[in-house]
């Protein structure tokens, strides 16, 4: 009975210990002529900058251009580095650095630059504390862009890990109590012979 309290109290004390993630996960809205949905996620310590380093994309914009978002756009060294895109299909140029800034405007100048739709590149960036999505498609909101409003808020990554170590200890204590009726019954039977 105490072993069965100790393993109760264990399980509710891993469920409450905060998880170290390598990486964080930001949700971001934004509207504007162009809208968007999606969530980004960037290594958990900050960079030199005082940013953090975006290592992935998703979502999908609609507007004059629309579709899901494929991928980020890096180039070597990156994130955390500025580089430099050409849009092999336009010629359209960007720089980027790819970093996250939690509190304050949420991009600097160069921004973050991904791939949308089946042939799309944007750029959310800013001017002073005003954000853009430029675009290769239409030209017209290449530079500067299209003005948009932006959220971005943390999304809680270990929501699931108490949820997952319950499961586990109830799983354990199902099977611990099917292993005890076992024994119980081959006892039992071993007796009756």
């Amino acid at each position: 009975m105490l072993g069965t309290i100790g393993t109760y109290l264990g399980l509710a004390l891993c469920a409450t210990l905060p998880a170290k993630a390598a990486t964080l996960d930001y949700a971001f809205k934004f509207t504007g002529t162009f809208s968007g949905t999606g969530d980004i996620f960037v290594k958990s310590t900050k960079d030199s900058l005082g940013g953090y380093d975006i290592t992935g994309i998703t979502g999908s914009i609609q507007g004059p251009t629309s579709g899901a978002i494929a991928k980020l756009d890096t180039a070597p060294g990156t994130p955390n580095v500025t580089g430099l895109f050409t849009d092999p299909v336009t010629g359209k140029q960007w720089f980027y650095n790819d970093v996250l800034f939690a509190s304050g405007v949420p991009f600097d100048n160069n921004g973050v630059l991904f791939n949308f739709g089946s042939q799309y590149v944007g750029n959310i960036y800013s001017v002073g504390t005003q954000l853009y999505l430029s675009v290769s498609q239409p030209s017209a909101l290449f530079d500067p862009g299209a003005a948009i409003r932006l959220t971005v808020s943390q999304t809680p990554l270990p929501a699931a890990l108490p949820m997952f170590l319950t499961a586990l200890g109830a799983l354990w204590f199902v099977r611990r109590r099917h292993n005890r009726t076992a024994v119980n019954t081959k006892v039992e039977q071993l007796a009756a012979a």
